[in-house]
């Protein structure tokens, strides 16, 4: 016959201190400075705070103009924390988000070549160019030429888990010629973790 232990509190080996409290919701806390949690073999983690997001196909960006990345792939989304539809990363819960942003981006023309290619990741806006950018990465070949690079900005984001978004755009500069290039679907990734509060 199954049966059920409510308890509030465990307390310590010496019965003046509470050690372990569960309140009403289930939450359990552990009031110690340094606790030890073990567990066995078979135990999981839900640890489900991440987000990761592509581009379903290849994007056409033009020549100096910073473009919205079309983000509109989630590969893992569990808490709905990106908006495929305004390409906004906005998690409901606040902490400090590792981001990672990865664009790789090739001309769309042989002949024309890119010199400079930027990814950003913005802040709460979504405006052409820097302004608000709290990751940034650029490829400047200073006058020379290639065919495809591969740009990564990454960092540690705090965000308040309401307002605030993250928007990610990209801008290529052609080493001569004013043609459109290309950002690739298959090597162009969106990442977030939740590192903790």
């Amino acid at each position: 016959m199954p049966s059920d232990l409510q308890v509030s509190n465990i307390k310590d080996l010496t019965g003046s201190n509470t050690g372990i409290s569960i309140a009403s919701d289930g939450q359990v806390t552990i009031a110690q400075n340094n606790p030890t949690v073990t567990l066995g073999s078979n135990a999981t983690v839900n640890t489900q705070d991440y987000v990761v997001a592509t581009i379903p196909s290849e994007q056409t960006i033009s020549h100096f103009t910073w473009t919205g990345l079309n983000l509109t792939s989630e590969t893992h989304d569990p808490n709905n924390w990106f908006d495929n539809s305004t390409f906004k990363f906005q998690p409901n819960k606040a902490g400090k988000y590792f981001v990672n942003m990865r664009c790789s981006v090739y001309s769309n023309q042989g002949h024309t070549y890119n010199e400079r290619v930027q990814v950003v990741v913005k802040k709460n806006d979504t405006t052409a160019g820097t302004t608000g950018s709290v990751l940034h990465s650029v490829h400047n070949a200073r006058d020379a030429r290639g065919y495809q690079f591969t740009v990564t900005a990454n960092g540690i984001v705090d965000l308040n888990g309401s307002t605030d978004y993250l928007y990610n755009m990209v801008r290529i500069q052609l080493y001569f010629g004013t043609s459109d290039g290309r950002v690739e679907a298959d090597k162009t990734q969106f990442s977030a973790y939740r590192l903790g509060a």
